[in-house]
């Protein structure tokens, strides 16, 4: 299934290297997953037609209501955590999945009678019977084994072969009363919990515009409802949206959902009321954590250093972005002024030590009223591409595969801030077209340039950011975040010759193969790029935007359109927001 590719990376990506797996035999198992399996994943794993039914306490998926039109008594979404399921396959296969990582105290609520659970640690059964008392528990029975409360009575114990919960397995258990199983777990660190798995992140914005079939006002879809809202396709609201797809909103929910970073732009004129804090809290405490990339001087600072009256704005705008931040309760990122590294803040040690001393307070004005946000600064990647490019500053055997000599221009200012970044950052953005940086024109009267795939090096990209994963978590000696990275999907071909881009030499999916082939690769060196020090990233845009940057700089020009890993039918540069018909590149 090539067009899901992106999507299922996210779910490649959540197995890390402590996945489990689960054998199933053909027929009946009865088995639990500590992680939130959908039914979708399920069936990535497996032959669509292997899987015959899932059936747990009160749900239930059925293949054949689906062969009979009758879908609509399926109502098993996904695995959910403590609970048990019978699952019928026709033949052998093996579930892989990552657990989830509890911590402190989490309970199983057994309800009076029978209970089918699935164990969230292994608990022999003297714990059990310890916890809960010798009369309350009357069955413990799975797929083999058995304990029964009546066989101890009646001085048949013998006939007892339950000894222990296992991890992986279903139980039916049947309880006198009420009561709860309690299990203990650990605490770990923020830091070390988070810095030490692999997770993805999804996003991009607070909100998408899209298109409405009621009024020219736009419908706006939340980040946070496209990831939380599991039965999305049936929102009443957004059923209005132009073209809407419910069913692949629904398939997009279900891959998202998996995601850990929710990533949440916040410009220069950011608004409160841009901004959910019910939403954010919610997801907050549905484990995820907002990400919220503070792009304040943005793309100015390619022309000159803040004036002293800019800075003072920034202050005020620091103090404001305090003040929205802790009324959030948890853990949140906070990444300072990506893309930072341009020509003006760099060209001079002064100039370095200004701008680490404007992040330095900004920083220390957040902090003051959040010491549960941690703080990245994050680099773009300015270093030279080429793979006929050989010079040893690159640092590797040709300079596709990085630029250490570029990369280490940031190190006075990563080296001041050292004390006041818990994580450093980079991104990524590599098309086959945009500016020439060499000689970028002006604003609205760009010069554009399009790259051979050796001049842009585009086959090393994957590897390009490990070694960049590497460098920097190596020099800095803390965790490295890819907070955004994207390839724009276009392509064009100057046939004319007239160095202007023309809508008829533009091909949208030109370099589609190229972006699959990246993720493909980055995929399957997911334990290198932990090994390295990565331990996230996210895609910089779910969806093409028809407006991206319209009326800004543009770097990437008409590529601006085609940043997403989802397109619509919406026209970039002429309609004004997305439409309904998504379609998974």
């Amino acid at each position: 299934m090539k067009h899901h590719f992106y999507l299922l990376l996210i779910v490649v990506f959540m197995s890390t290297l402590q996945a489990q797996t689960i054998a199933l035999n053909s027929g009946w198992n009865l088995i639990g997953l500590n992680q939130e399996l959908t039914l979708l994943e399920l069936e990535a794993q497996m032959e669509v037609d292997n899987l015959n039914i899932i059936q747990g306490e009160s749900t239930i998926f059925n293949r054949s209501y689906v062969e009979n039109n009758l879908t609509y008594l399926n109502d098993f979404i996904k695995f959910e955590m403590g609970k048990g399921y019978w699952i019928n396959v026709n033949h052998s296969v093996t579930l892989t999945f990552e657990p989830k990582t509890l911590y402190g105290l989490q309970t199983t609520r057994l309800k009076e009678g029978w209970n089918l659970i699935s164990p969230l640690q292994p608990l022999s059964l003297e714990e059990i019977k310890n916890q809960l008392g010798e009369e309350q528990i009357l069955v413990i029975q799975n797929g083999s084994k058995t304990y029964q409360k009546a066989y101890v009575d009646k001085n048949l114990s013998f006939l007892n072969d339950f000894t222990a919960f296992e991890l992986g397995d279903g139980y039916w258990v049947k309880v006198a009363s009420d009561v709860n199983l309690a299990n203990h777990f650990i605490e770990e660190s923020f830091l070390d919990s988070i810095f030490t798995q692999f997770n993805v992140g999804s996003g991009g914005s607070n909100a998408f515009d899209f298109s409405s079939t009621l009024s020219t006002t736009p419908i706006w879809l939340n980040s946070i409802d496209l990831i939380m809202d599991s039965n999305i396709e049936n929102n009443d609201y957004y059923k209005n949206i132009t073209n809407f797809n419910g069913t692949a909103f629904d398939e997009l929910q279900q891959y998202l959902v998996n995601g850990k970073f929710i990533m949440l732009w916040m410009t220069k004129n950011w608004k409160e009321s841009w901004f959910s804090i019910l939403k954010i809290q919610e997801a907050m405490d549905e484990g995820y954590i907002p990400v919220f990339i503070y792009w304040y001087f943005g793309d100015e600072l390619f022309d000159s250093m803040p004036t002293a009256e800019e800075i003072d704005a920034y202050s005020v705008n620091n103090q404001k972005l305090a003040d929205f931040l802790k009324q959030l309760n948890g853990k949140k990122f906070l990444i300072m002024e990506p893309e930072f590294n341009g020509n003006t803040a760099l060209s001079f040690d002064e100039n370095q030590v200004e701008f680490a001393s404007i992040l330095s307070k900004a920083i220390d004005i957040v902090k003051q009223e959040n010491n549960n946000t941690f703080f990245s600064l994050c680099m773009t990647d300015l270093g030279r591409r080429g793979v006929n490019i050989i010079q040893s500053d690159c640092g590797y055997e040709h300079c596709a595969l990085g630029d250490q000599h570029t990369w280490a221009k940031s190190d006075l200012i990563y080296e001041t801030l050292s004390d006041q970044i818990d994580f450093v950052s980079f991104q990524e953005m590599v098309g086959e077209f945009s500016r020439d940086p060499f000689n970028s024109g002006g604003w609205s009267t760009p010069n554009p340039k399009a790259y051979t795939n050796e001049e842009i090096g585009i086959d090393y990209l994957a590897q390009r950011i490990s070694n960049f994963s590497a460098f920097l978590n190596d020099r800095y000696q803390k965790p490295v975040f890819l907070p955004y990275m994207t390839i724009p999907t276009a392509t064009w071909q100057d046939t004319n010759q007239n160095n202007v881009i023309e809508n008829s030499e533009i091909n949208s999916s030109g370099w589609n193969d190229k972006a699959e082939q990246t993720y493909k690769n980055l995929s399957e060196m997911k334990e290198e790029l932990q090994n390295n020090g990565l331990f996230g990233f996210a895609p910089m845009a779910l969806f093409d935007d028809p407006k991206h940057d319209l009326g800004g700089y543009q770097y990437f020009m008409q590529n601006e359109y085609h940043f997403g890993i989802i397109e619509t039918s919406a026209v970039g540069g002429v309609d004004s927001y997305y439409n309904g018909d998504i379609t998974f590149k």
